[in-house]
C-alpha cells in the first residue's frame, strides 16, 4: 500500500527493459559458508494487466559492490540474457491508501534463474524487466507501515541515483527473494573471471566416438569428507543445452603420480532428467551448468583424488560440451584424454594445455561436511 497520508507518491519505479531502466538493491551473505544461488524472484506490475501475467523477460546481474562505484565488478549475469523462468500473480495489488479497492496493478512474482556460488560479502542485484503491455513494467518498492524510508535501492535511467519517492524524497528499498542453499565448501575452483572459455569434455554418441574427450582435475582431502553436492559449470556455444544429453557421468579416481589412472573409488551415471541433477543457465544463457545432489553422501578418507565429469550427447545435432578454466593454481595441471585419438594429439592422459588452455585448473566445486571425529571417552 502506498501511504499517501505520509506524503508518499510513487506507486512504482520505471524498470523497463525497452528503455534500459534498471533497479538495484543490496544483500549481505554472513558466515563462512557462502551461498549457492539458484534463482532470484523480482516483483513488478504492468497497469491493467489483470491477474494474467504479461511479464516476459528478466535481465539481471550481480555486482560485488554498488553499481555506481567504478571499483565494483560484475560477478554474475548480464543485461542481454533473458533469465525469466516463470511469472505468476502474487495475490497482491499495488494500491494507494485512498483507493484500496483498486485492482489495476496486480503484482507479479518473476522468477529468474541464477546458478552461481557467492562467498561471504555484500552484493548488489541490478535488474530490468520486460512485458507485453505499454505501461511499465514498474518495480514495486517495499512498504513498511508508518515509514517513509524503506531501504537504500537505486534506479538507473541515464545514470545511477537513489530510488527516491517523488512525494517525500525519501529512499526506498526493493523486495526480492533469493533461493538456493548454504553450503560448507570442501573444494572450490570457480570459473575464471579473466578467461571463462571452455574445452571439450564429453562422450559423443553414437556419431563421433573418436572425438570423445574428457577433462580431469585433482583435489586433496586432509580430513575425511562427506561430499553432498558436486557443481560442474560448462558450456560451448549459445545453442549448447545439456537437456539434450542422455546421461551425466561422474568419476572420482585415486592419483597415480600426477594423472588420474589410479583405482576408481566412486562412479555415478544418471540420466539428466534424474531429480538429483539440476541444470542451470550458464554464462551464455543456456542450460550448461550441472548441480549434482548425491543420492547418498560420499565419504572420502584423506588422500589425493581426481574428479572427472562429462555428459553423453550426440554431436549432431546437439554440438559439443566443454568445461571452463579457473584462475586457481591447485595441485597438478588439469588433465585431458582423447582415448580414440580423433584430435590427433595422442590417446593418453596429458596436461590439458595441449588443447590450447592457458590456465592451470578446471572449474568445479565440492560441498558437504568435514568429518572430524572426536573421542567419546578419554582415559
Amino acid at each position: 500500500m502506498l501511504q499517501a497520508d505520509l506524503g508518499l507518491n510513487t506507486l512504482g519505479f520505471g524498470n523497463q527493459f525497452s528503455l534500459g531502466y534498471r533497479m538495484a538493491d543490496d544483500f549481505t551473505i554472513y558466515g563462512p559458508a557462502g551461498w549457492q544461488v539458484n534463482e532470484v524472484t523480482f516483483f513488478a506490475y504492468q497497469s491493467n494487466s489483470t491477474t494474467t501475467p504479461t511479464i516476459n523477460g528478466v535481465y539481471f546481474q550481480i555486482w560485488d559492490g554498488p553499481p555506481d562505484n567504478p571499483g565494483s565488478n560484475i560477478v554474475f549475469g548480464d543485461l542481454v540474457t533473458n533469465r525469466l523462468v516463470s511469472t505468476d500473480w502474487t495475490g497482491i495489488y499495488r494500491v494507494a491508501d485512498y483507493d484500496m479497492p483498486d485492482d489495476t496493478r496486480p503484482v507479479m512474482a518473476n522468477v529468474a534463474s541464477a546458478g552461481v556460488f557467492l562467498p561471504p560479502g555484500t552484493y548488489w542485484l541490478d535488474w530490468m524487466t520486460d512485458g507485453s503491455l505499454t505501461s511499465g513494467p514498474w518495480a514495486t518498492p517495499i512498504s513498511v507501515l508508518g515509514e517513509t524510508t524503506t531501504g537504500n535501492a537505486m534506479q538507473y535511467t541515464t545514470s545511477w541515483n537513489p530510488a527516491l519517492d517523488t512525494g517525500t524524497t525519501t529512499q526506498q528499498g526493493m523486495p526480492f527473494l533469493i533461493k538456493g542453499c548454504e553450503e560448507e565448501i570442501l573444494w572450490n575452483q570457480p570459473v575464471s573471471q579473466a578467461d571463462p572459455s571452455w574445452f571439450v569434455s564429453n562422450q559423443l554418441m553414437p556419431d563421433s566416438l573418436d572425438y570423445s574427450a574428457f577433462i580431469a582435475d585433482d583435489f586433496f582431502v586432509e580430513v575425511p569428507w562427506s561430499i553432498e553436492t558436486i557443481f560442474i559449470p560448462g558450456g560451448w556455444g549459445q545453442d549448447t543445452n545439456l537437456a539434450n544429453a542422455s546421461d551425466m557421468i561422474f568419476l572420482i579416481c585415486e592419483d597415480d603420480g600426477g594423472i588420474p589412472t589410479g583405482a576408481i573409488v566412486w562412479e555415478l551415471v544418471l540420466p539428466v532428467t534424474d531429480p538429483h541433477i539440476t541444470l542451470y543457465l550458464g554464462s551464455l544463457g543456456s542450460p550448461t551448468d550441472t548441480l549434482l545432489s548425491l543420492p547418498m553422501p560420499l565419504v572420502l578418507p584423506p588422500g589425493h583424488y581426481w574428479l572427472i565429469a562429462f555428459p553423453v550427447m550426440d554431436l549432431s545435432p546437439y554440438g559439443q560440451y566443454g568445461r571452463p578454466q579457473s584462475d586457481t593454481i591447485n595441485g597438478y595441471t588439469a588433465q585431458w584424454i582423447n582415448p580414440n585419438g580423433g584430435f590427433g594429439l595422442g590417446t593418453g592422459w596429458q596436461d590439458w594445455t595441449v588443447t590450447g588452455v592457458i590456465k592451470h585448473d578446471a572449474a568445479f566445486r565440492l560441498s558437504g561436511e568435514f568429518k572430524i571425529y572426536m573421542p567419546l571417552i578419554t582415559k
